[in-house]
């Protein structure tokens, strides 16, 4: 049985709800243990489970079935997911949830993860609880994602694909991290419009046109994500905007639709942003609720 329009097609694993294009089988999740929470609803043809065994948690994404939604091809998910552990390999960094292991599975491929308690930015209300927090904590933490970013561009990786549903606050709502840099690209790589995943207030103008791609697509999803902790991250624009106007200056500068506008390097905007922190004048306490 299969649906491309209508309902989903509804299985249950441990009592979680998978909600599908069509049946699949998920026999083997049973050796990772039990299912507490399924995460779906992403573009990418993945869907992530968290799972318990032995008192110990774990996330894993899967590719293979026909998530509800999805529309892509689910082999091309397959072989997306498993050139994804060389990117892992390349950069590893405190704000990147880094791979345990990886596994054929009957039908598809799995990943497995450390499990993050947290939130991710995936709604209206989740947002809000994030703008809550302080001014400087929001700043510590846009300083750990441009430095997994520096980091990435060290190793010629740049960010396709970035969601905020990949935004998580965990270990009591102190860090951040990457749940996945799994859509990343390792330059040299050419964007294809068609199947340019992740947020479109991420996505550099270039990626809609099929031209090769370069660090300074990096810069623009770095300067995007200034607009997330600081301003308006759908409509980068002056308001609101919470930081100095030297801070706006450069997260406008680093999402200028030309790419010869903005810094040519995430390392160059890097530096060039932790001195405008420096002088902003900031509070000296980190809270949070």
């Amino acid at each position: 049985m299969s649906t491309l329009y209508g309902e989903p097609f509804i299985m249950t694993v441990d009592g979680q709800p998978i909600h599908l294009r069509e049946a699949h089988d998920f026999s083997w999740l049973s050796a990772f243990g039990r299912v507490f929470r399924v995460l779906q609803g992403t573009t990418s043809g993945c869907i992530g489970f968290g799972v318990e065994k032995d008192g110990q948690r774990f996330y894993l994404r899967h590719a293979g079935a026909l998530p509800f939604g999805f529309f892509g091809d689910p082999k091309q998910a397959i072989d997306d997911l498993r050139a994804s552990l060389a990117l892992y390999r390349c950069v590893q960094h405190p704000a990147i949830n880094p791979v345990l292991s990886q596994h054929e599975v009957p039908g598809g491929f799995v990943q497995a993860f450390p499990w993050l308690e947290g939130f991710v930015l995936s709604s209206e209300e989740d947002y809000a609880r994030f703008r809550a927090f302080s001014l400087v904590q929001r700043l510590a933490w846009y300083d750990a994602l441009v430095d997994a970013l520096a980091a990435c561009e060290q190793q010629g990786i740049i960010p396709l694909g970035l969601s905020d549903t990949h935004l998580i606050i965990h270990d009591q709502n102190r860090h951040i991290a990457l749940t996945t840099i799994h859509r990343f690209r390792q330059l040299p790589t050419t964007s294809a419009p068609a199947r340019t995943p992740g947020m479109p207030w991420y996505r550099a103008p270039e990626c809609q046109q099929e031209v090769a791609l370069d660090e300074t697509t990096a810069v623009f999803t770095a300067g995007a994500l200034a607009y997330t902790f600081l301003g308006d991250r759908v409509h980068h624009g002056p308001q609101p905007w919470e930081g100095s106007p030297q801070m706006l200056s450069l997260a406008s500068t680093a999402t200028h639709p030309l790419r010869e506008q903005r810094q040519q390097s995430v390392a160059s905007f890097q530096q060039a942003w932790r001195q405008a922190v420096r002088s902003f004048d900031l509070p000296n306490t980190i809270t949070g609720r």
